[in-house]
């Protein structure tokens, strides 16, 4: 649900939007390239939140064995 809400998230579906439009324009090529920015650019970014999390929870996880300990 996160994802969701995310900026990244809905500022990559307007851009595949304007994609579409050139597209409908007959600009395949700056659509394809257009597109392709846009994926990349929300795919490292959400990997890099994700390995934060990631790196926090795991964190807590060892926090909490040695606490069982």
């Amino acid at each position: 649900m996160k994802k969701l809400t995310s900026r990244r998230f809905w500022l990559t579906i307007l851009v595949h939007l304007g994609s579409a439009y050139l597209v409908s324009k007959g600009q395949p090529e700056a659509a394809a390239a257009l597109s392709g920015l846009a994926q990349g650019s929300y795919n490292i970014g959400q990997s890099m939140e994700d390995a934060a999390a990631a790196k926090a929870q795991a964190f807590i996880d060892r926090a909490i064995e040695g606490l069982a300990e």
